[in-house]
């Protein structure tokens, strides 16, 4: 399943890139993956046959998943990053390891768990959380993402802090291919305000105006 779902994102993602759209995909790892010697191998082999660069691509791995066999994790991750393969900590904060083992690891994010990012408007001591977390990420050199991204409010905190990625149903809530190609266009960079950019977001997720691509009326 793991090589499919690698597959089947490095051949979307080098798709979206010949439309000019050049973001990275994320992919998350088991910990059976992580243990499997092989992984690096079976992902060089995808990166070839699509001709993609193996930048663009971001592994996702929990905490509890690098603990289980920290000798042979490290081993693979190494191997990994050596291809040039971004490696990310998933629900960090909610895991065994400690920051000085992390400290070893080729990671290049940290994912901070939705528990405490959607609870950050009213529980201060998660929004403490959240904010130590971007900064310990900021301050080893790492880009900080946010998960959980719920509401508007939360998204502009998280902006005022530096996080450097939202990720959440604020943001969009899972699309088919084809629609995400459209959302993808929409220029968020530029002069759009956020009214103009719902305006255009709900129009692909809402087409019909009665209901939505998720099967809700």
């Amino acid at each position: 399943m793991t090589q499919w779902v690698l597959e089947k994102a490095i051949k979307n993602c080098a798709e979206w890139q010949r439309f000019g759209l050049n973001i990275n995909i994320s992919v998350n790892l088991s910990t059976i993956d992580i243990l499997n010697v092989e992984l690096p191998d079976i992902i060089t082999g995808l990166l070839a046959a699509y001709d993609f660069e193996p930048q663009w691509l971001t592994l996702e791995l929990t905490e509890s998943a690098i603990m289980t066999d920290q000798k042979v994790c490290l081993e693979i991750l190494k191997r990994l990053s050596k291809l040039g393969i971004e490696i990310s900590i998933d629900d960090f904060g909610t895991g065994y390891s400690s920051l000085a083992y992390l400290s070893k690891l080729p990671v290049d994010e940290v994912k901070i768990d939705k528990s405490f990012v959607m609870s950050m408007d009213d529980r201060p001591e998660d929004a403490l959380i959240v904010r130590s977390v971007i900064d310990l990420a900021h301050n080893l050199g790492l880009t900080a993402v946010a998960e959980g991204v719920c509401n508007k409010s939360i998204y502009q905190r998280l902006s005022k802090l530096g996080c450097n990625t939202g990720q959440g149903f604020f943001i969009s809530k899972p699309m088919p291919h084809d629609t995400l190609l459209e959302w993808l266009k929409i220029d968020w960079q530029k002069n759009a305000s956020y009214d103009e950019i719902e305006e255009k977001r709900q129009g692909l997720i809402h087409p019909n105006n009665d209901a939505d691509l998720y099967g809700n009326a």
